[in-house]
């Protein structure tokens, strides 16, 4: 089956988005299917597929974005909706709403996936929104949470919606990063608020025998926080590590931490946490690592059963320093929350969910 992704992003990126983007379309071609990545910019194949570490040989168009241009969202799904029928897709799914119904328009059967409700504050926004979730030949809608899943049905959706956490790769074979210290505390991801960083400096502060390493960006933000910091020697920042590089980074620490607020800001400054299924948390359980994140009730939709051990109050350092230590000097607790996260990750892999998206669009093969 010939597929288009559509999107609006940059690729190769630093950002979760774009991970997420390459390795559904590096699933999708895992599966056998000819896949076409459309972004407003991308790299040649080859570039993006060494950035992130991927098998799959799938192409890439680049929708050339004209920055600073009114309306220029009409004209990429436009040229979304031209690619698709000049590659002759059988199907076309994406984050690119609009360039995923512009395709339907054009009579090729797509679905959409969302990770925040879409946008409806605006005459032309609610004209587009009706427009995807009315169109017949809308396969579904993809949620990555049930708490979004509800929000998309208050906004009218249909009950095409499916929902998929987000996924990860399970570990590579290549040896771990040798991180300086000698119990090493880690954290991979972006240093917006809400992310954490925060509660991280506290415990660097109440954990002196323990080294802290953070891998992430943006660059301002890593700046930031070594000043905060500049007076701990455990405390390490690494910058933005390329994803092809964080199985390795991830494996050479002790514990890993998502410390999420409860208010979490994207990289568009937008809120995102009442509907975030992150990647680094899937990332984490298929690394066999020990791990701890912040209990919010978006998380317990993943983390039940034995998992909630790993859960913590967002609020509270002494929470996150006191399970940490139990973690870190309980080998028999950290045997058993890894297994039953490896166990929770193996139906969790992207092969595994793009399977699953395309079962439910009744277009598996």
């Amino acid at each position: 089956m010939r597929i288009v992704y559509s999107s609006l992003a940059h690729l190769p990126g630093e950002t979760a988005n774009s991970v997420h983007i390459a390795r559904m379309c590096d699933a999708f071609t895992s599966l056998g299917h000819e896949v076409t990545l459309v972004a407003a910019h991308s790299s040649e194949p080859t570039t993006v597929r060494e950035f992130y570490g991927l098998d799959g040989d799938f192409d890439t168009v680049s929708l050339d974005p004209w920055d600073g241009v009114r309306g220029w969202s009409h004209v990429a799904a436009a040229k979304t909706a031209l690619i698709a029928r000049r590659r002759k897709a059988d199907f076309v799914y994406g984050r690119f709403a609009w360039g995923c119904a512009l395709s339907g328009m054009a009579a090729v059967p797509f679905a959409v996936e969302f990770h925040t409700p879409p946008p409806t504050g605006s005459f032309g926004r609610r004209v587009r929104w009706e427009s995807v979730r009315r169109h017949p030949l809308l396969r579904a809608m993809v949620a990555i949470t049930e708490s979004l899943k509800r929000d998309l049905h208050a906004l009218g959706a249909s009950g095409r919606v499916l929902v998929e956490p987000d996924a990860a790769s399970p570990p590579g074979s290549a040896p771990p990063l040798r991180l300086e210290g000698r119990t090493r505390i880690g954290y991979v991801g972006q240093l917006y608020p809400g992310k954490g960083m925060d509660l991280i400096a506290r415990l660097v502060r109440r954990m002196p025998e323990c080294d802290f390493h953070v891998a992430g960006g943006p660059e301002d933000l890593v700046r930031h926080w070594s000043g905060v910091l500049a007076d701990c020697p455990n405390a390490h920042f690494h910058g933005f590590i390329a994803p092809h590089q964080t199985d390795r980074f991830r494996r050479g620490c002790d514990l890993l931490l998502a410390p999420y607020s409860a208010k979490v800001e994207g990289c568009d400054g937008k809120q995102i946490g009442r509907w975030m299924s992150p990647l680094k948390l899937f990332e984490y359980m298929a690394s066999g690592v020990p791990f701890l994140t912040s209990d919010l009730p978006v998380l317990r939709e993943v983390l039940y059963g034995p998992l909630e051990t790993a859960l913590c109050d967002p609020t509270s350092p002494a929470d996150w320093e006191r399970k940490a230590r139990l973690l870190l000097t309980d080998p028999e607790r950290s045997a058993a929350l890894t297994a039953h996260a490896r166990a929770r990750a193996k139906a969790h892999t992207w092969a595994a969910r793009a399977q699953r998206i395309l079962e439910f669009c009744q277009l598996s093969e």
